[in-house]
């Protein structure tokens, strides 16, 4: 599992563990916000956390507007 947490565009491994304890506040569920077309780190958390949803915005090739990020977590 990689992260960017400062956005410096370098990704860092996290482990399991610190994944897991980072999210715990979030349940039931997790927005990732990807610019690919499949989803590719959503999937990761998925299989890694299990019983958390995860929900997807993804796009690709121009900047994924704040509208669908605010729609995806109210939803």
């Amino acid at each position: 599992m990689f992260v960017d947490p400062v956005g410096t565009g370098l990704s860092r491994p996290v482990g399991k563990g610190k994944l897991e304890a980072a999210v715990r506040p979030l349940r039931p569920r997790v927005v990732v916000v990807e610019e690919n077309a499949r989803g590719l780190y959503a999937r990761e958390i998925a299989d890694v956390l299990g019983d958390v949803e995860v929900r997807r915005v993804n796009g690709i090739g121009a900047m994924i507007p704040p509208a669908r990020v605010r729609e995806a977590i109210e939803a």
